[in-house]
């Protein structure tokens, strides 16, 4: 009976442990934010099991940075996260990315777009699906952005265009 509450015991604490690698800094709910929307993405099939965590272009791995430290961000700082499944993750991330990844972005979204328009990379912008011109995203108000994704993959770009582009810029307007 001992040996059984033991192993129950232990069970318990390594499952706590597993999912508290993706806990957020803040307060109540907010901390599980992460937890929960990789909780979703796993119903769904989108992600496996551990995915690979990318703040701001830093990765962090369930095994290594978020064994005994909490990410360094709360849910109010995220202006943008999207998930990448296990098989496109592994593509752009190897091996570290096999159960998917979560990109995260904390810096303001005009930001972001203001340093993909000023780098000197060929971009194919598109606005809720259609072709826009560089000149239109300038006069956009970023307000009303809902989300980004940012395509640098080849093989990913070919999706959008058969002309020689380094990225397209998938810009989703809020309703």
């Amino acid at each position: 009976m001992k040996t059984l509450k033991f192993l129950l015991f232990i069970l318990i604490v390594l499952t706590s442990c597993a999912s508290n690698g993706y806990l957020l800094s803040g307060n109540g709910q907010d901390k599980k934010y992460l937890i929960n929307y990789i909780d979703e993405l796993q119903k769904e099939n989108k992600v496996l099991k551990y995915p690979l965590v990318i703040v701001d272009g830093k990765p962090y791995r369930h095994d290594v940075e978020l064994s005994s430290n909490k990410l360094p961000i709360s849910k109010k700082d995220i202006t943008y996260i999207r998930s990448l499944d296990w098989k496109s993750a592994k593509n752009i991330y190897g091996g570290a990315a096999k159960d998917g990844a979560i990109i995260i972005s904390t810096r303001p979204i005009k930001e972001q777009i203001k340093e993909l328009i000023s780098a000197n990379e060929k971009m194919l912008f598109l606005l809720n699906g259609k072709r826009v011109a560089v000149s239109d995203i300038n006069d956009l108000n970023f307000d009303f952005i809902r989300e980004i994704e940012i395509v640098k993959n080849k093989e990913m770009i070919k999706k959008y265009t058969s002309e020689d582009y380094d990225g397209v810029i998938i810009l989703q307007l809020k309703n």
